[in-house]
Order: C-alpha cells, then sequence, then structure tokens
C-alpha cells in the first residue's frame, strides 16, 4: 500500500514539525502521458489562515494508474473490513438496543436524553468548524429546554444540534448528510484543543471536522 504509506508518512512528518493536520484531499493530475497522485494537507498555524502543504506521488501511465487505484481501494477496503469486523464482535447496535431499553423501563426517557443530561456542560466552549469547503468558529451552549446547539459566531441560522454520547463523542443530529457520529482524534493537539472526527473519515470522507479551540468561561 505505497500510495496510502506515503500519505500517512507525509502527515506523521508534518505533525512532527508542530502543525496539527485538519483536513486532507487527493486528486491525479496528469502530466504528459503521466499521472500523479497529488494530495494537498491543510495544517493549522495558529492562525485564522491554515497552512497548506502539496505532495505528488507518481501512479505511472494512465493504465497503470488505473490498475495501482484500483488495488489500493480494494486492499484498504479489506483492511477496514477487518477493523469493522472486530467492532462488530466487541458490541454490535443490539447492545445499545438493549440498554436504551432497559433505561427507558427504569426512568422513561431514552437514554440518550440522560447522557446529554450528564455530559452536555463537558462540551459546552468555542469550537472550530471544518465542513466541506466552509470553515468558521461557532459556540456551544446549553439553551433553556437543556438542548446542546453549536451556532455560528457570524450567522446564527447556521447551527448544528449536538447529543453527547460519552466524555469523548457526541452526534450531530441536523446535518445536512444526515446524522453523524462524531468521536475524538486524540494525540493532535498538545493543549485544551480537541478534534472530533466523524466515523466516515474510515471512508476517508473529509467533510466535517470539528475543533475544540476552549471551555466555555464560567
Amino acid at each position: 500500500m505505497r500510495i496510502l504509506s506515503a500519505l500517512i508518512l507525509l502527515i506523521f512528518t508534518t505533525s512532527c514539525y508542530g502543525q496539527d493536520v485538519l483536513s486532507e484531499f487527493s486528486n491525479a493530475e496528469k502530466v504528459d502521458s503521466n499521472y500523479y497522485l497529488t494530495t494537498t494537507v491543510i495544517t493549522d498555524n495558529g492562525t485564522a489562515y491554515p497552512d497548506t502543504l502539496t505532495k505528488k506521488t507518481y501512479l505511472g501511465d494512465s493504465l497503470t494508474a488505473a490498475s495501482k487505484l484500483l488495488s489500493e481501494v480494494q486492499e484498504y477496503n479489506i483492511y477496514l473490513h477487518r477493523i469493522y469486523n472486530k467492532l462488530f464482535e466487541v458490541m454490535g447496535n443490539s447492545e445499545l438496543v438493549k440498554l436504551n431499553q432497559a433505561y427507558m423501563d427504569i426512568t422513561g426517557q431514552n437514554i440518550y436524553v440522560g447522557l446529554s443530561e450528564k455530559l452536555a456542560y463537558r462540551f459546552e466552549g468555542r469550537y472550530r468548524i471544518f465542513d466541506g469547503n466552509t470553515n468558521y468558529f461557532a459556540n456551544a451552549e446549553l439553551n433553556v429546554n437543556g438542548v446542546l446547539r453549536l451556532v455560528s459566531e457570524s450567522d446564527p441560522t447556521v447551527n448544528y444540534l449536538m447529543r453527547p454520547t460519552s466524555e469523548n463523542s457526541f452526534i450531530i443530529t441536523n446535518h445536512p448528510n444526515g446524522l453523524v457520529n462524531m468521536y475524538e482524534y486524540k494525540g493532535v493537539f498538545n493543549d485544551q484543543r480537541k478534534l472530533y472526527l466523524s466515523e466516515k473519515r474510515a471512508a476517508r470522507d473529509n467533510s466535517l471536522r470539528i475543533v475544540f479551540v476552549k471551555a466555555k468561561e464560567q
């Protein structure tokens, strides 16, 4: 998996220089009769204008490049299949359904309502949202109904409903692409910031990334 290895090495190298990778995307670029995988990595330099680094990986002519990409995708999906199988062995959705039903029998509430009431205060604060081509700051606060809402600082009509599911995860319930599970990606920042990625990250979907910037001032 040479192409993937090159991308991983690029990210690792960039991080070593003290910059945090916020997103990456790739495309095939033709030069004469050959193709290159052009990878662009956007890193946080501590300002409102992230740095951009581009790297090219040689793929070969059209037939060689297409064959190589097919092989890479096949190998990567086999790798994902192994991961998902292991996750399903540990805990499937049926287990969550059982726990939720038991909680409802006891309290009369959905278990996620209970989790939100218990954990929402941990997620109040300022965030930076990377969603597709947009990049903006937002604040998460509990409203009078106990709902945690992530509201854009520049346009209050742009907002997400956050439903905490653990100390390190939450669900966006009203994203245009549907419900999105967000998980903390540890080891990125060495301060109070936290990076949250969606479960779709495993499929290299970089459309939504949320950075916790700082906690709400008490």
